[in-house]
């Protein structure tokens, strides 16, 4: 067991977790900007 398999693996793992990070902070600007639109649609009249 040398080093160089430790670092593939913490940089398998780290890119793991920007790429949740990055989709989860996607899914949070997505799901805020439906709860403004629900919001804004409530009042508008058709």
């Amino acid at each position: 067991m040398s080093g160089n398999l430790g670092l593939k693996e913490k940089e398998y793992v780290r890119n793991q977790y920007q790429d949740s990070f990055l989709w989860g902070s996607f899914y949070n600007t997505l799901n805020f900007s439906l709860e403004i639109l629900v919001f804004l649609s409530h009042d508008i009249d058709y």
